[in-house]
């Protein structure tokens, strides 16, 4: 294919981890572009530039889901684990506590999926608030005991979005060019 005639500047991003495309073919790539630069990310596998859009977008849609249900339902949530609501005022502070809340890192963590303006500070959110949930379990279970087995099994899924929010801040940070992109995106 003959690319001479892109005259636009062009960021040839490749992930320095890619399993499918053998590194050569970025620097043919951005050898055939006139106006290219090629940014190699050495910590990003294939489709490196996406790995935010996955980890906060399917963080956003299962933090909505938990959210809608404690703002609507909460007693659908909490029947699980035999936690009964008494009050109006009980059944309000997890519609506000939880609903609310959740609802509200849901629509950031799908703005930053959504618009690279807003990637990073949606990432570092839900690495602390991911972390944050995660030690409060860890702090309960040291002090109360086990909780009922699907918190253990929500505490595993919390500490892994932290992480892969981590990663991908570090992944992220190893390239600038990236970066800059993203932020002027």
């Amino acid at each position: 294919m003959d690319f001479s005639s892109i005259r636009q500047p062009v960021l040839v991003a490749y992930g320095g981890d890619d399993r499918r495309l053998p590194t050569r073919a970025s620097f043919g790539l951005a050898h055939r572009l006139p106006n290219a630069s090629l940014r190699i990310s050495p910590d990003a596998g294939h489709g490196g530039v996406f790995q935010h859009q996955l980890v906060l977008g399917s963080a956003g849609l299962g933090i909505a889901v938990i959210g809608l249900i404690y703002l609507l339902a909460p007693h659908l949530l909490l029947d699980v684990y035999g936690v009964d609501i008494q009050s109006p005022s009980e059944a309000n502070i997890f519609r506000s506590g939880s609903g609310s809340l959740f609802v509200a890192m849901a629509i950031l963590f799908c703005l930053g999926a959504s618009n690279t303006r807003y990637t990073r500070t949606s990432l570092i959110t839900l690495f602390t608030f991911m972390s944050g949930l995660a030690v409060g379990r860890l702090v309960g279970i040291v002090v109360d005991g086990w909780p009922h087995a699907l918190l253990v099994a929500v505490l595993v899924v919390e500490a892994s979005y932290a992480g892969a929010a981590a990663y991908v801040l570090r992944v992220e940070d190893s390239s600038p060019q990236l970066k800059g992109t993203a932020e002027t995106a």
